[in-house]
């Protein structure tokens, strides 16, 4: 799964694949993003969250981390190993839907070689 630029030049420098169902990403920062996992690769991942739930920060960490969670599995990355790289609205599944929906996409960088292969357990085949 990859997506195009508005200049239609492919923008991904690795493949992304779809999550699985129940992946979930925590992003503790101001503000909080709580959502479902939409795509996932080596260097990235996308996520969508509900635009205007305000969720209190996490307190048992001072600084922003990124936390992965699908079934028994659990990643938690710190601020030092991502980037936001962009968060923009998502247009509504259907015109029935009046929640506000967002798309957060977030680079990964200097990951150790464990957690990088770890990655692929969130991908669905």
């Amino acid at each position: 799964m990859t997506e195009a630029g508005s200049s239609g030049v492919e923008r991904r420098r690795a493949p992304r694949f779809e999550a699985k169902h129940k992946a979930i990403a925590v992003l503790n920062a101001k503000p909080v993003r709580i959502g479902q996992v939409l795509d996932i690769s080596d260097i990235g991942l996308a996520f969508s969250y509900m635009e205007n739930i305000e969720w209190p920060p996490l307190p048992y960490y001072d600084d922003a981390y990124l936390e992965l969670s699908c079934e028994d599995l659990y990643l938690s990355i710190p601020s030092s190993q991502y980037r936001v790289v962009a968060d923009m609205p998502m247009k509504p599944q259907s015109p029935a839907c009046s929640i506000p929906m967002r798309r957060v996409s977030i680079a990964l960088c200097d990951l150790a070689p464990e957690d990088t292969a770890f990655l692929a357990c969130y991908r669905s085949y």
